[in-house]
């Protein structure tokens, strides 16, 4: 039984907005040609007359035509407020669930920035492998020396965690100058960047390295697998454009482009993502 007068309840509030307004815009439609009928089969007379003082009279049926048109007004839009009640939940449902879907549908974007950890310098140290005492190998740590790591941000725009990450290098390109055009360098597949799928916590950005550069070697090189074919690809100074994407759980984001500008010295390497147009 609460149900049911709450339900009534909320259509009557709904009918009673606008009321006013119809009752004011129809009463001399409604109000006036009822309240006549009315008297006329009350009476056998349609002159409206309740005391002897016209002004009176005036006021009252005035009042009375407005409630009349007022409770006409009231009893067409109760019989349709079920319908907008229900129109008006549903759309409130509808646009929840939307939104539920969008908070917990795996999203993430992929980025790259030179100034918020695109590009970071590590030290390091090599390993030197010598024969044991008694058989084997020794495993000894090396002097330590410095590299420039570029990498990609993983960034989850869900309230979800994206699973089973992976990144690749879809394709390659080289600019000698900067007056040219890029010339494409054939891959034979896609370039895995992480050698395990990883996962992107919400909040928490998950950077992927891509290439690096070390003053031991000075050279540009990539930080995991590479095809022995193109080991050296990239000797020369030159700029060098890497199309990266990114797919976890099954959705992949759109790819992006980044710039790397290799000047031959590892410090002073710099790059930036091309921006689409």
């Amino acid at each position: 039984m609460h149900q049911f007068l709450s339900f009534w309840w909320r259509c009557a509030k709904i009918a009673a907005k606008g009321s006013f307004a119809f009752a004011n815009d129809w009463q001399w439609l409604l109000g006036i040609p009822i309240l006549a009928g009315l008297f006329s089969y009350i009476r056998g007379t349609a002159t409206v007359t309740f005391f002897s003082n016209a002004i009176i009279d005036g006021i009252v049926v005035a009042a009375i035509v407005f409630a009349i048109t007022w409770f006409v007004g009231l009893g067409i839009r109760l019989a349709n407020a079920p319908v907008r009640l229900f129109y008006r939940e549903k759309d409130r449902a509808d646009a929840a669930t939307h939104a539920l879907t969008e908070k917990i549908t795996p999203q993430f974007t992929v980025s790259f920035d030179q100034e918020h950890r695109g590009i970071v310098v590590a030290v390091e140290r090599t390993e030197i492998v010598q024969p044991g005492v008694y058989g084997g190998t020794r495993v000894t740590v090396g002097p330590s020396f410095s590299a420039s790591y570029l990498r990609i941000s993983v960034i989850a725009t869900s309230a979800v965690a994206i699973k089973n990450c992976q990144a690749f290098i879809l394709f390659l390109e080289k600019q000698a100058n900067p007056d040219e055009t890029f010339i494409h360098i054939n891959l034979p597949q896609p370039i895995t960047l992480a050698s395990e799928p990883f996962d992107v916590i919400p909040g928490i950005p998950r950077m992927v390295d891509f290439m690096k550069a070390s003053e031991q070697d000075n050279k540009l090189t990539r930080t995991g697998y590479w095809p022995y074919a193109l080991v050296n690809c990239f000797s020369d100074t030159a700029t060098y454009r890497f199309t990266i994407a990114v797919n976890g759980d099954g959705v992949t984001a759109k790819p992006i482009k980044v710039d790397v500008v290799w000047q031959g010295v590892w410090n002073r390497i710099s790059a930036n993502q091309v921006e689409e147009t």
